[in-house]
């Protein structure tokens, strides 16, 4: 690692002065996420404490950090002391024993008692930092990141990231490559839930803002990763730091839901990946296993349904929910033909069961079925959505697809069996659908009149069960229908 000898020189004299009180050093900040840059960024660190250390100890590891400063990169080295017990319990802002950077440098040494009394307080861009070593900290000495940080809330986390671009209308003249990178991170967390470095901010808003600021973007990045200053237009860079400000302020009033159903015990990294930054997560049943909740609660608060194939290990969880989130009213049941006629007082009616998309309104009401985001099935696209509370109750619901080989724009006309069944071999996690298909649904729709089990028969026919029993139900709820009706209704 860049910068080695002076981490390790840092790790030594932090150890020798506060002794069985250090809880740990973490690098966080540029060098820590890739991106560092010796001509543009400094060292970032965190020091962890048991208890509140003396004036002495603080003297003395000053004077050691004027010396290490020196061999530092330009920018130098930012450093706060804290102590555990705030790392652990979080508080905001969050109180600090010690701080340094560069800006302080000259207060110290021109009147070191004085620094030391009053360099002390709360800071805000704690709330930062720890988020970022919660994501990319490294540990230089002591106990591992999990047992000592605990989670940042989103509203102290976003809070502290305001603090830092509110005046960027200001500060963007001044320090364009810092403010418009910084923006852009800012805005990618609030819209996805993403924790960036500046450079991937940056790399992030070229795919995700307007075509017109890209020129200064990708100027902010160049200058990032070299040793040149950028030459910016004043006027182009307020107007791009106006635009991003009003679009953090909006994004910032929404909450996000994440509604998802029939994930069958598969959650995808790309479905992890849109669950990102939402507040709550709806479910509307189908989850198979237990597994899929624990993880899903990882990252927000879950509501969730239970589904007809949600078998004794879901017996605490309800068939119907009422749940009002953000001033919203929502109604959630499995399968649609449940949602009583009766229904009263409700914003948002959520289902599932069919694997088919929809959305709609029926009067004030908005109903939605997110789809399937767990094994594709037959044909149909993998899908899910998000939904976006707006300050005055507006909704904004905005459907999810995820790419494959058998998204909706890419299936193949009913019958090319020996096509579909190429294209699904190519996704290894996906239902593989025999070339003699027909032959197996004339079989089970047989064995299941004679009342075999769906295990018996996948075994018999080497399917998966989950497709086992969709041709089942197919069979046992449209009477009268042939191999021929079945594979229709399945898209072969």
């Amino acid at each position: 690692m860049l910068y080695q000898n002076l981490l390790d020189e840092i790790v030594d004299k932090s150890k020798k002065i506060l002794k069985e009180d250090l809880t740990g050093i973490y690098l966080h900040g540029s060098l820590a996420m890739g991106c560092f840059n010796p001509d543009k960024s400094d060292i970032d660190l965190i020091i962890v404490i048991n208890n509140s250390i003396t004036d002495l100890q603080k003297l003395q590891f000053m004077n050691y950090v004027v010396e290490w400063n020196k061999t530092a990169p330009d920018k130098g080295i930012e450093l706060s002391i804290v102590r555990k017990e705030y790392c652990q319990n979080f508080l905001y802002p969050t109180p600090f024993e010690l701080h340094f950077s560069n800006a302080h440098l000259q207060w110290f040494i021109d009147d070191p008692t004085d620094y030391i009394h009053k360099m002390n307080g709360t800071d805000k861009d704690l709330a930062a930092h720890f988020k970022i070593i919660k994501e990319y900290g490294v540990v230089l000495q002591g106990e591992e990141i999990e047992d000592v940080f605990a989670d940042v809330p989103r509203k102290d986390y976003i809070d502290s990231i305001w603090s830092d671009v509110e005046g960027a209308g200001e500060d963007i003249a001044d320090e364009p490559v810092y403010v418009i990178l910084n923006l852009c991170r800012t805005a990618a967390f609030l819209r996805n839930g993403l924790i960036l470095s500046k450079k991937q901010g940056g790399e992030w808003a070229l795919q995700n803002l307007p075509a017109q600021y890209h020129t200064l973007i990708s100027n902010a990045l160049q200058s990032y990763g070299n040793i040149n200053a950028m030459d910016v237009d004043t006027a182009e860079a307020e107007k791009f730091a106006d635009h991003m400000l009003r679009m953090i302020k909006e994004e910032n009033t929404m909450h996000k839901l994440a509604i998802l159903s029939d994930t069958h015990g598969l959650l995808r990294p790309e479905i992890m990946e849109k669950l990102r930054g939402c507040e709550a997560i709806l479910h509307g049943g189908d989850i198979n296993n237990q597994t899929i909740l624990d993880k899903l609660h990882q990252i927000a608060p879950v509501y969730v349904v239970r589904g007809n194939n949600d078998k004794e290990w879901a017996q605490k969880i309800p068939e119907t929910l009422h749940v009002t989130l953000f001033g919203v009213r929502f109604f959630m049941v499995h399968n649609k033909k449940k949602i009583p006629g009766d229904l009263k007082d409700i914003d948002v009616v959520i289902y599932g069961h069919s694997h088919k998309y929809e959305e709609k309104r029926i009067g004030e009401t908005l109903y939605v079925n997110p789809g399937s985001c767990g094994p594709r099935r037959f044909t149909q696209p993998v899908t899910m959505a998000l939904l976006r509370i707006c300050d005055d109750k507006t909704l904004q619901i905005e459907k999810i697809e995820i790419p494959g080989p058998l998204c909706e724009t890419q299936r193949q006309p009913r019958g090319n069996k020996e096509a579909f069944c190429a294209e699904n071999a190519a996704c290894p996690e996906e239902k593989k659908i025999p070339a003699d298909i027909k032959r197996i649904i004339k079989a089970i729709m047989r064995d299941t009149t004679h009342g075999k089990s769906v295990r018996e028969m996948a075994e018999s026919y080497g399917i998966s069960e989950e497709l086992t029993e969709q041709i089942c139900r197919l069979y046992l709820t449209h009477p009268g229908v042939d191999a021929d009706g079945i594979m229709g209704k399945m898209g072969l």
